[in-house]
């Protein structure tokens, strides 16, 4: 559940090291790019649109989840052992860890 709440936050984090990637993604959900389109937008609108998909296949929020704050970044300390991690295309710090889980909790990139 974790993994999927974060996904938006991650898509638009690792957007500039991979916006091709992400940009193809995007594109996958109907969204058109402008040619001259940044990084930041390619992570942005594309972590937006999965968002929208998950509101409408009723995918629930952590707050809906009951979820507080607190209880999410109690998730900090296990996301460097998450098997995916090390296939990062983008290394993190445990700041910006925070941050991620932060934004995953308020869907706000």
């Amino acid at each position: 559940l974790m993994v999927g709440q974060a996904l938006p936050a991650v898509v638009n984090y690792i957007a500039d090291v991979v916006p091709d990637r992400i940009q193809t993604i995007g594109a996958l959900m109907d969204i058109s790019f402008a040619e001259n389109v940044s990084k930041e937008q390619v992570g942005r609108k594309t972590a937006q649109r999965i968002c929208e998909f998950y509101d409408r296949v009723g995918f629930p929020t952590l707050k809906e989840l009951g979820a507080t704050r607190e209880q999410v970044f109690e998730a900090e300390k296990f996301v460097r052992l998450d098997g995916c991690f090390p296939f990062s295309p983008k290394k993190v710090s445990d700041a910006e860890i925070h941050d991620l889980l932060a934004q995953t909790y308020e869907r706000q990139f």
